[in-house]
């Protein structure tokens, strides 16, 4: 995408000596409702994942990103032993409280869940169910 140059090197050479690599290191983020990225998280369709968009943002390309990929989603299960027991207890604390919110209103279906979670283990080709393509939506600043 950048092509490899001494430039490309050094962008990735300065975010791991930033740290960032280290943090997100090996980590799947997810999210519940699929509406919630296309509405709220559209950038990550426009420019790809945080890591990407990094690298892209140190060369001054980030625009690029747009024109290159396709925004695309990927439905996948996960076990809830997989889980880890803090993830699993807020998962249903904020499926409860966007039922208790959201209960009496018209659109309540209409609201996305507003959850979101890391995974550090692999997700497997057997864990997806669906690849949808998919536009954001949303006025979110990017």
């Amino acid at each position: 995408m950048f092509g490899e140059s001494e430039r490309v090197r050094k962008a990735i050479q300065e975010l791991f000596s930033e740290g960032y690599t280290r943090q997100n290191c090996r980590k799947v983020w997810a999210c519940l409702d699929p509406r919630l990225l296309v509405s709220f998280a559209g950038h990550y369709l426009k420019y790809g994942p945080e890591y990407i968009q990094a690298i892209a943002a140190k060369l001054g390309r980030k625009d690029e990103l747009r024109s290159v990929g396709i925004p695309t989603l990927i439905g996948f299960d996960i076990e809830v032993r997989d889980m880890p027991e803090a993830d699993l207890h807020l998962v249903v604390r904020t499926a409860v409280a966007a039922l208790f919110d959201h209960w009496r209103g018209a659109q309540h279906l209409d609201v996305p869940l507003n959850f979101g979670l890391s995974f550090r283990s692999p997700i497997s080709s057997s864990q997806i169910r669906e690849i949808t393509h998919s536009e954001p939506t949303g006025n979110y600043g990017y």
